[in-house]
Protein backbone atom coordinates (compact mmCIF):
# COMPACT_ATOMS: atom_id res chain seq x y z
CA UNK A 1 0.00 0.00 0.00
CA UNK A 2 1.60 3.46 -1.04
CA UNK A 3 2.55 5.30 1.68
CA UNK A 4 3.58 8.96 1.84
CA UNK A 5 2.65 8.96 -2.07
CA UNK A 6 5.15 6.51 -2.56
CA UNK A 7 4.73 3.03 -3.62
CA UNK A 8 4.71 0.35 -1.53
CA UNK A 9 8.34 -0.76 -1.00
CA UNK A 10 10.03 -3.60 1.34
CA UNK A 11 13.66 -2.59 1.07
CA UNK A 12 14.40 0.51 3.50
CA UNK A 13 16.86 1.50 1.07
CA UNK A 14 15.16 1.44 -2.25
CA UNK A 15 12.53 3.45 -0.67
CA UNK A 16 15.09 5.97 0.86
CA UNK A 17 16.33 6.14 -2.70
CA UNK A 18 12.28 6.98 -4.16
CA UNK A 19 11.75 9.51 -1.05
CA UNK A 20 14.95 11.78 -1.87
CA UNK A 21 13.99 11.40 -6.08
CA UNK A 22 10.45 12.53 -4.73
CA UNK A 23 12.10 15.79 -2.86
CA UNK A 24 14.82 16.50 -5.48
CA UNK A 25 12.02 16.53 -8.26
CA UNK A 26 9.76 19.12 -5.88
CA UNK A 27 12.48 20.79 -4.64
CA UNK A 28 13.63 21.30 -8.91
CA UNK A 29 9.52 22.34 -9.17
CA UNK A 30 10.40 26.23 -9.83
CA UNK A 31 13.11 25.53 -12.17
CA UNK A 32 10.44 24.35 -14.98
CA UNK A 33 9.55 27.94 -15.24
CA UNK A 34 13.29 28.82 -16.19
CA UNK A 35 14.51 29.49 -19.40
CA UNK A 36 16.21 26.22 -21.23
CA UNK A 37 19.76 27.67 -20.21
CA UNK A 38 18.95 28.43 -16.68
CA UNK A 39 17.09 25.37 -16.40
CA UNK A 40 20.35 23.77 -17.96
CA UNK A 41 22.79 25.62 -15.04
CA UNK A 42 20.79 24.74 -12.11
CA UNK A 43 20.70 20.81 -13.47
CA UNK A 44 24.51 20.65 -13.90
CA UNK A 45 25.13 22.38 -10.37
CA UNK A 46 22.93 19.90 -8.67
CA UNK A 47 24.23 16.83 -10.69
CA UNK A 48 27.61 18.25 -9.60
CA UNK A 49 26.78 18.74 -5.95
CA UNK A 50 25.54 14.78 -6.05
CA UNK A 51 28.75 13.39 -7.41
CA UNK A 52 30.69 15.25 -4.70
CA UNK A 53 29.00 13.06 -2.10
CA UNK A 54 28.52 9.98 -4.39
CA UNK A 55 31.92 10.12 -5.12
CA UNK A 56 33.17 10.39 -1.30
CA UNK A 57 31.06 6.89 -0.66
CA UNK A 58 27.45 8.24 -0.01
CA UNK A 59 24.34 9.26 -1.31
CA UNK A 60 23.60 12.86 -0.95
CA UNK A 61 20.52 13.87 0.51
CA UNK A 62 18.27 17.30 0.01
CA UNK A 63 19.68 18.82 3.00
CA UNK A 64 23.22 17.63 2.00
CA UNK A 65 22.67 19.10 -1.53
CA UNK A 66 21.04 22.84 -0.03
CA UNK A 67 24.04 22.73 2.25
CA UNK A 68 26.67 22.22 -0.79
CA UNK A 69 24.98 25.29 -3.23
CA UNK A 70 24.46 27.39 -0.73
CA UNK A 71 28.47 26.91 0.30
CA UNK A 72 28.79 27.19 -3.49
CA UNK A 73 27.03 30.56 -3.64
CA UNK A 74 28.80 32.34 -0.37
CA UNK A 75 31.98 31.44 -2.47
CA UNK A 76 30.22 33.05 -5.87
CA UNK A 77 29.24 36.01 -3.61
CA UNK A 78 32.93 36.40 -2.45
CA UNK A 79 34.28 36.13 -6.10
CA UNK A 80 32.30 39.08 -6.82
CA UNK A 81 33.10 41.06 -4.06
CA UNK A 82 36.90 40.53 -4.55
CA UNK A 83 36.44 41.04 -8.55
CA UNK A 84 34.63 44.20 -7.80
CA UNK A 85 37.87 45.09 -5.27
CA UNK A 86 39.78 44.78 -8.37
CA UNK A 87 37.80 47.04 -10.27
CA UNK A 88 38.02 49.86 -8.06
CA UNK A 89 41.95 49.44 -8.30
CA UNK A 90 41.31 49.26 -12.12
CA UNK A 91 40.07 52.59 -11.62
CA UNK A 92 42.22 54.29 -9.65
CA UNK A 93 45.42 53.27 -12.02
CA UNK A 94 42.71 54.58 -14.75
CA UNK A 95 42.54 57.97 -13.09
CA UNK A 96 46.59 57.97 -12.03
CA UNK A 97 47.19 57.70 -16.07
CA UNK A 98 44.25 60.05 -16.71
CA UNK A 99 45.95 63.11 -14.78
CA UNK A 100 48.84 62.30 -16.48
CA UNK A 101 47.81 62.68 -19.72
CA UNK A 102 45.92 65.99 -18.76
CA UNK A 103 48.94 67.49 -17.45
CA UNK A 104 51.24 66.55 -20.69
CA UNK A 105 47.84 68.33 -22.54
CA UNK A 106 47.81 64.61 -24.77
CA UNK A 107 44.17 65.79 -25.80
CA UNK A 108 44.98 68.81 -27.90
CA UNK A 109 47.32 66.30 -30.36
CA UNK A 110 43.73 65.19 -31.49
CA UNK A 111 42.16 68.58 -31.61
CA UNK A 112 39.49 67.89 -28.37
CA UNK A 113 38.72 71.52 -26.46
CA UNK A 114 39.57 69.45 -23.07
CA UNK A 115 40.97 66.17 -21.62
CA UNK A 116 36.99 65.01 -21.07
CA UNK A 117 35.82 65.74 -24.24
CA UNK A 118 39.14 63.78 -25.39
CA UNK A 119 37.97 61.29 -22.85
CA UNK A 120 34.01 61.02 -24.20
CA UNK A 121 35.44 60.59 -27.80
CA UNK A 122 38.25 57.81 -27.05
CA UNK A 123 36.24 55.54 -24.60
CA UNK A 124 32.82 56.27 -25.30
CA UNK A 125 31.45 57.53 -21.75
CA UNK A 126 29.06 60.10 -21.13
CA UNK A 127 30.71 63.55 -21.06
CA UNK A 128 29.47 64.63 -17.71
CA UNK A 129 30.67 61.13 -16.75
CA UNK A 130 34.54 62.22 -17.94
CA UNK A 131 34.21 65.78 -16.74
CA UNK A 132 33.76 63.68 -13.35
CA UNK A 133 36.76 61.21 -13.60
CA UNK A 134 39.02 63.90 -14.76
CA UNK A 135 37.79 66.39 -11.73
CA UNK A 136 38.34 63.42 -9.77
CA UNK A 137 41.81 62.68 -11.39
CA UNK A 138 42.84 66.35 -10.50
CA UNK A 139 41.88 65.54 -6.47
CA UNK A 140 43.65 62.63 -5.81
CA UNK A 141 47.09 63.79 -5.78
CA UNK A 142 46.56 66.29 -2.78
CA UNK A 143 44.63 63.04 -0.60
CA UNK A 144 46.99 60.36 -0.35
CA UNK A 145 45.08 58.28 2.48
CA UNK A 146 41.51 58.24 -0.03
CA UNK A 147 43.88 57.41 -2.83
CA UNK A 148 45.90 55.01 -1.22
CA UNK A 149 42.67 53.09 -0.04
CA UNK A 150 40.88 52.91 -3.81
CA UNK A 151 44.48 51.49 -4.51
CA UNK A 152 44.07 48.96 -2.00
CA UNK A 153 40.51 48.56 -3.54
CA UNK A 154 39.13 49.32 -0.56
CA UNK A 155 36.30 52.35 -1.67
CA UNK A 156 34.75 52.33 -5.13
CA UNK A 157 35.18 55.46 -7.55
CA UNK A 158 31.48 56.24 -6.49
CA UNK A 159 32.67 57.21 -2.81
CA UNK A 160 35.85 58.73 -4.09
CA UNK A 161 33.54 61.11 -6.73
CA UNK A 162 31.49 62.10 -3.48
CA UNK A 163 34.21 62.20 -1.18
CA UNK A 164 36.94 64.79 -3.56
CA UNK A 165 33.98 67.19 -4.00
CA UNK A 166 34.58 68.01 0.16
CA UNK A 167 37.90 66.58 0.86
CA UNK A 168 40.88 68.42 2.22
CA UNK A 169 44.29 67.65 3.91
CA UNK A 170 42.90 68.45 6.91
CA UNK A 171 39.45 66.58 7.07
CA UNK A 172 40.68 63.77 4.46
CA UNK A 173 41.04 61.06 7.58
CA UNK A 174 37.14 61.44 9.29
CA UNK A 175 35.96 61.48 5.25
CA UNK A 176 37.86 58.12 4.75
CA UNK A 177 36.52 56.73 7.99
CA UNK A 178 32.90 57.65 6.65
CA UNK A 179 33.67 55.84 3.41
CA UNK A 180 35.12 52.87 4.92
CA UNK A 181 31.48 52.73 7.42
CA UNK A 182 29.27 54.32 5.92
CA UNK A 183 27.57 52.66 1.84
CA UNK A 184 27.30 54.72 -1.11
CA UNK A 185 24.04 56.00 -0.83
CA UNK A 186 25.15 57.28 2.81
CA UNK A 187 28.28 59.00 1.91
CA UNK A 188 27.12 60.30 -1.11
CA UNK A 189 23.99 61.81 1.15
CA UNK A 190 26.44 63.63 3.82
CA UNK A 191 28.93 65.37 1.16
CA UNK A 192 25.68 66.58 -0.13
CA UNK A 193 24.71 68.57 3.37
CA UNK A 194 28.49 69.40 3.84
CA UNK A 195 28.92 70.95 0.82
CA UNK A 196 25.15 72.68 1.54
CA UNK A 197 26.94 73.78 5.05
CA UNK A 198 29.84 75.30 3.61
CA UNK A 199 28.08 77.19 1.10
CA UNK A 200 25.91 78.91 4.02
CA UNK A 201 29.31 79.68 6.24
Amino acid sequence: RPRNGLPAVDDPAARRALLHARQWITSCSPLWRQSPKAKTATLRCDMTSASLFESRGHHASPHELVRVRRADTDALGETIAALAARLHAATYELLVLLHEFDERIGWANHGCLSCAHWLHWKTGIDLGAAREKVRVAKALPALPRISEAMQRGQISYAKVRALTRVATADNEASLLDLALAGNCTHVERVMRAWRRVDRVQ
